[in-house]
Parts: structure tokens; C-alpha cells; sequence
């Protein structure tokens, strides 16, 4: 694949090679496109949040339900898929 970078790209990537960041462009390429990827991820999530409080699919506590709130933090943690 051949791609176009902009002289100022191109630049800081052999600034970050020449700095042994990266081995090569190659790898710093990569490395952008890999957090292009995770910001886009995050960048998506943040707007699930939101549509959400947009529709109301939140619970309120208040100042002195701290507990039930971290109660209710920790039983969401256990049920993640992530956890599992």
C-alpha cells in the first residue's frame, strides 16, 4: 500500500525514528493507526453515554447513598464481560 503524508508527517516520523522511538516509519505508522483506532473506540463510547442520558437510562444518587452507589459499581464490574 502507498500512502501520501504531508511534509510535516513525514518529518516527525523520521524525528521519531531518528530518536529511536520506532525502529522504522513502518512501525511508527502503525502506532498512529493503533491510536486512531482507540480514539475512535473511546470517541464512540463517550456518544453511547450520551444517547443514553439523552433517553434517560441513568440513576440518580444521592449524597447519602454512597455506599448503594459503589454497591451498584461493584455488581456492574462483576457482570462485565471483561471480567468473565
Amino acid at each position: 500500500m502507498n500512502v501520501f503524508i504531508s511534509q510535516q508527517n513525514q518529518d516527525f516520523l523520521e524525528q521519531a525514528v531518528a530518536a529511536g522511538l520506532f525502529p522504522d516509519q513502518s512501525r511508527a505508522l502503525d502506532e498512529a493507526v493503533s491510536l486512531l483506532r482507540e480514539r475512535e473506540s473511546i470517541r464512540l463510547a463517550v456518544q453511547q453515554g450520551i444517547d443514553q442520558l439523552e433517553r434517560g437510562e441513568f440513576v440518580e444518587y444521592g449524597e447519602d447513598e454512597e455506599e448503594k452507589f459503589v454497591a451498584d459499581i461493584e455488581a456492574l464490574a462483576r457482570q462485565s464481560p471483561k471480567n468473565n
